[in-house]
């Protein structure tokens, strides 16, 4: 497993009119100020989790967020962490898990993949909109 720390810097940014982009860019502003500034981020490579969420997603690569570990299947550490989209986007999740705490979140999730499906699940819409968004991506450092 290889360890993530993250520090807390972050720029808000507003997305034009847009208040929705603002308030969740500055929602995760927010978490990365209170809650990231010495959050450790474990990344397993060849994770069974990992491995189950191929199965489903119907993906031959798959990264899966659980708490603050970042499983991964048919993908090595180095390749993900030079992906900053893919990146980006599993650091968003764990800031969901950071926000609603790790077994609610869990429920929360599955409950809403149940209702909307995979694309269409509100966490996975949020983990969309921050993908080019290197914001996360950049305060992250493996050490």
């Amino acid at each position: 497993m290889a360890s993530v720390v993250a520090s807390h810097t972050c720029t808000v940014k507003f997305y034009g009119n847009n208040a929705k982009y603002f308030i969740v860019w500055y929602k995760i502003c927010l978490s990365v100020a209170l809650n990231l500034s010495e959050l450790k981020i474990s990344i397993k490579e060849r994770s069974l989790i990992a491995w189950i969420a191929t199965l489903f997603l119907k993906q031959k690569k798959v990264a899966i967020v659980t708490c603050n570990i970042i499983h991964l299947w048919n993908t090595g550490k180095e390749e993900f962490l030079e992906n900053k989209k893919w990146l980006q986007h599993e650091l968003v999740h764990v800031l969901q898990y950071r926000e609603h705490g790790c077994f609610k979140f869990m429920a929360l999730y599955l409950w809403e993949s149940l209702k909307k499906g995979y694309h269409r699940n509100k966490f996975e819409e949020e983990a969309r909109l921050y993908e080019n968004e290197s914001a996360l991506s950049s305060l992250v450092q493996v050490k």
